[in-house]
């Protein structure tokens, strides 16, 4: 396959833009990974409250505890997809990934080397994405401490989630 003879594009600036596009995947990439580790971990504090007897007044602080964090996890989630409890159409363009959108909007619109518009997009989505990442480590560590109480009551269905950074990569 080669390249649309209509445009003359120098290689250096095609090899530019992939670049840039495949930074843009990787943090595409993140950003799904911090949805994936905040599931699990609500998942894993439901299969806990789950197994706390309701009359026991030792379990209310856990209970307690998990049914705040799971409530913590939503408004994290909400900042990356935007508001999940409305209908219709909701413009959420402060979201990250509606930054991240915006970034590979700019950068699908023209072939050349990605432009400093282009790379501004790139920036905001990627600012965005960290100050979600710093959210999603903070809930995690949360995450942790309800882990270890759980532990404390022989309550062991917890798996560890570990933190992310924006530089993460999945395992090959």
């Amino acid at each position: 396959v080669t390249f649309d003879p209509r445009y003359d594009i120098p290689q250096a600036e095609q090899r530019q833009k992939l670049e840039v596009l495949d930074r843009v995947s990787q943090r595409q990439a993140v950003a799904s990974e911090a949805m994936d580790r905040m599931t699990k971990a609500k998942e894993s504090i439901d299969a806990v409250l789950e197994l706390l007897d309701e009359d026991d007044s030792t379990n209310a602080e856990l209970k307690e505890a998990g049914d705040s964090l799971k409530t913590r996890i939503d408004e994290v989630r909400e900042e990356f997809t935007g508001p999940q409890d409305l209908q219709g159409f909701v413009q959420t363009p402060n979201t990250v990934l509606s930054k991240l959108g915006d970034a590979i909007g700019g950068l699908a619109s023209y072939w050349g080397a990605a432009t400093p518009s282009q790379m501004t997009y790139l920036q905001h989505a990627e600012t965005r994405l960290q100050h979600a990442i710093d959210q999603v480590n903070q809930v995690l560590a949360e995450f942790a401490e309800f882990r270890n109480q759980a532990s404390d009551l022989n309550l062991t269905v917890i798996k560890e989630v570990e933190s992310l950074t924006i530089d993460w990569r999945p395992e090959r």
